[in-house]
């Protein structure tokens, strides 16, 4: 009786659990495109192309349009004739697939200089976009300065640009008739958000933190002060604009939809290059600050990548994949520094070389980039090049692939190119020479890895293998012996004690070095193994090699110092084997060995 109730029981269970399935796999398929939606995050940011004018100020900001699930945030605007030739139309075009073909987006100013902000009249007076609301720095100690006594005082120029964006919004606001339906949300009744750290503002699969600025730089600017004094350095322009200032209290923010993470930070500065620690800058604040919570996958380069902005140990903390900027200056030494270190560390698009928007396209944790359009003709992948700068040989190539860039690194054959070389992230080294893993190599304009041979480059003597590394200190080269520098520079009409180099770099005077004598060598033992040999006069030592191949090949060496050393004891490691032992001995000239040839055992 308790077996048959047992049995009923279990087939109960079992019934239960198979309804269970089959409700859950109806209820799929019958709701797959819901279900779907639920798991879906998606966002694009767009940074705006806004001319490069030559130079021109009027071309100069920031603009970078933030869109998920039909929400836009406008971030920064560039200046007035910027806005109104290249902001204002790329908009535009957004906007041709909008009901009415009117834009509705919030505006998100960082700080308040004119090439952040300058262009916000011109959008909200535009016909064709609609302000929701407009989010402006709220932060006390950016309306205070520090004056040339030491003293706080307000900050005037400040007061009067923030007063002056204040007025745009609301004159544009009161007198603003475009609306009759409503079409703004619920914030339209109070149109200025001021924004400071903890804000939030959460838009489509967006959300968008604010996390600096977090230093206090009135303490700062009483220690430059007083280190400018004393180092008798002139900062009248850093007082009376206060630009350094202004900056550093930029909004800095973190949008994150799903993983991804974006960080922008306005124009905010590391510590100064000319007083190094009379102050620190937001950048180091924000390091002490948030540590390993700055990580993100893409970056806004700040200060439009001039120093002392996006130092060495801030991009090491963000990390990013990702970066981009909206240069307006063709070839300066500033951007030029910037450009190098983040092209060490991600791909990096110069906006206003490549003259091209560029989109980054976020769908359920996934980048995809594209130049220009979000066209599948536009789509950045496989091997890309980017420009560094129009006047500069230097263009970077990356090789990106399907949704994320591909983790090609090392040395890889490039078609049409050669052998070239790919940093950590995944920039094609090009036109230079560089340190890899110990070794000098040299690379061609075109990305092409030097090798084979004896080369001049730049009125040097090099010489390279035929897998490019750069020959250093003392080598032997078709029968001849040669001296190169650490960084592998021929060295001519030189010497090393007794031994003199001529002008063609050869060796004048050489040693002899006499080979081992392969009858007087003796091998004992397979895991502990002893050789022994008959000394070679005016030698300083010997190299013991051992493998489990007739061509050495993942051989081991032992180096047996002493031209007087007739013996050498080694143990071979379990697994390995010491079938075949060769021995060769050296003459040291300088820090260099220059070796004989080889004698088998």
């Amino acid at each position: 009786m308790n077996r048959l109730i047992f049995r009923k029981h279990k087939a109960t269970k079992i019934f239960r659990r198979v309804l269970s399935f089959v409700v859950l796999l109806s209820v799929a398929l019958a709701f797959p495109a819901q279900a779907e939606a639920a798991t879906v995050r998606e966002m694009r940011i767009h940074a705006i192309w806004h001319g490069n004018g030559n130079g021109n100020a009027n071309f100069n900001g920031e603009a970078v349009l933030v869109e998920s699930r039909g929400h836009y945030l406008l971030m920064d605007t560039a200046m007035p004739q910027a806005t109104r030739r290249h902001v204002i139309p790329y908009m535009h075009s957004i906007a041709d697939g909008m009901p009415g073909r009117r834009l509705i987006i919030d505006v998100y100013i960082s700080h308040f200089h004119e090439d952040h902000y300058g262009g916000l009249n011109e959008i909200l007076n535009d016909d064709r976009i609609l302000v929701n609301r407009v989010h402006l720095p709220d932060i006390e100690d950016v309306r205070w300065v520090v004056d040339g006594s030491g003293r706080r005082v307000p900050h005037e120029r400040q007061l009067w640009r923030e007063e002056r964006a204040r007025n745009w919004v609301t004159n544009a606001f009161n007198r603003d008739e475009r609306d009759p339906e409503n079409a703004r949300n619920a914030f339209a009744a109070e149109p200025i958000n001021p924004l400071k750290v903890g804000s939030r503002i959460r838009f489509g699969d967006a959300r968008l933190d604010v996390i600096g600025p977090v230093g206090s730089h009135l303490q700062n600017y009483r220690a430059l002060l007083a280190e400018s004094r004393r180092l008798g350095l002139a900062i009248t322009h850093e007082l009376r604009d206060n630009e350094v200032y202004t900056n550093n209290y930029s909004l800095v923010s973190m949008i994150t939809c799903g993983t991804i993470k974006y960080l922008t930070a306005g124009d905010i500065e590391g510590r100064s290059y000319r007083i190094s620690n009379a102050m620190k800058r937001e950048e180091d604040h924000l390091i002490d600050k948030h540590g390993r919570k700055l990580r993100a996958d893409i970056l806004k380069l700040s200060r439009h990548g001039a120093h002392p902005s996006n130092t060495a140990a801030f991009l090491r903390r963000v990390n990013p994949s990702y970066t981009f900027l909206a240069n307006n200056v063709t070839n300066h030494a500033n951007i030029r520094s910037t450009w190098d270190r983040a092209t060490d560390r991600s791909v990096c698009y110069m906006i206003g070389s490549e003259q091209r928007t560029l989109i980054f396209s976020i769908r359920n944790n996934n980048i995809s980039l594209f130049r220009g359009s979000q066209t599948s003709a536009n789509r950045l992948r496989g091997l890309v090049r980017l420009r560094g700068f129009p006047s500069d040989t230097k263009i970077s190539a990356y090789f990106i692939r399907n949704n994320s860039r591909e983790s090609f690194t090392g040395f890889r054959r490039v078609p049409d190119v050669g052998m070239a070389y790919f940093s950590r992230a995944g920039a094609m080294l090009r036109g230079g020479f560089r340190r890899i893993d110990g070794n000098w190599y040299h690379f061609a304009n075109n990305g092409r890895r030097t090798s084979g041979g004896f080369r001049t480059i730049d009125n040097h003597r090099y010489h390279f293998a035929n897998n490019g590394k750069i020959s250093t200190g003392v080598r032997r080269i078709d029968g001849n012996i040669y001296w190169f520098s650490n960084r592998g520079r021929m060295q001519r009409n030189r010497s090393i004690g007794e031994y003199e180099f001529g002008a063609d770099g050869v060796l004048q005077n050489p040693p002899r070095i006499g080979r081992v004598r392969e009858d007087s060598l003796r091998r004992r033992g397979t895991r502990n193994i002893t050789v022994r040999w008959e000394p070679v006069s005016g030698v300083n030592g010997y190299e013991i090699q051992y493998a489990d191949n007739p061509e050495f090949k993942g051989r081991t060496s032992v180096i047996a110092r002493g031209g007087n050393t007739n013996r050498s004891s080694f143990s071979v490691p379990r697994g390995a084997a010491a079938a075949h032992i060769r021995i060769r001995s050296y003459v040291t000239i300088g820090s260099s060995r220059v070796y004989s040839g080889f004698t088998r055992v």
